[in-house]
């Protein structure tokens, strides 16, 4: 009887001290959960490799971008086309932006554009495409690279003068996405 008495006593003993060792450990401030950094972008010719392979393996679709630099140019593109015309000085600009931005070289940046366009075909002009795009890329740059983009694609809305009103519909819901007060 008395080893019976001397287990419960133990047991309930050991019980006690884990609930008050649990109730100090949650009373605790605990470290904010911090967001993994974005994986470093890959250089542009693993990037255009990967595009190729992605090119050949399916048909068109936007649920393939992963790169937060493909979803800008077809962002761009997107911007372009919402346009009165899309011509080839578009596509020069583009180019041209890519290069500067992205450190691509004329012949990557084509190669870009046209795997970009190629990938947003089947929704072009969908507001839906915008929304998808937008919040995979706000998954995977700063603040500072968001701010960039908005500025990138104000340049593309401007390259036939003033933005035409479907071009500033995208540029405002961009903003409005993520947070920019123009």
């Amino acid at each position: 009887m008395r080893f019976v008495i001397l287990i419960t006593t133990a047991l309930a003993l050991f019980l006690i001290v884990f609930l008050v060792y649990r109730l100090i450990r949650d009373m605790r401030p605990r470290k904010p959960q911090l967001k993994p950094l974005p994986e470093p972008p890959t250089s542009p010719e693993v990037l255009l490799a990967n595009l190729r392979r992605r090119q050949e393996a399916r048909s068109p679709s936007d649920e393939l971008v992963t790169d937060p630099r493909e979803a800008a140019t077809i962002l761009m593109l997107e911007m372009a086309h919402a346009g009165e015309a899309f011509e080839g000085r578009h596509t020069s600009r583009i180019a041209a932006i890519i290069k500067d931005q992205f450190n691509f070289t004329s012949d990557q940046a084509e190669a870009l554009i046209g795997h970009a366009d190629w990938a947003s075909e089947p929704n072009r002009g969908e507001t839906e495409l915008w929304v998808r795009l937008i919040a995979r890329i706000m998954k995977r740059v700063s603040p500072k690279e968001i701010i960039d983009l908005d500025g990138m694609l104000e340049e593309v809305s401007e390259i036939d003068g003033l933005p035409s009103p479907r071009q500033m519909e995208l540029l405002q819901l961009y903003r409005n996405r993520t947070g920019i007060n123009a």
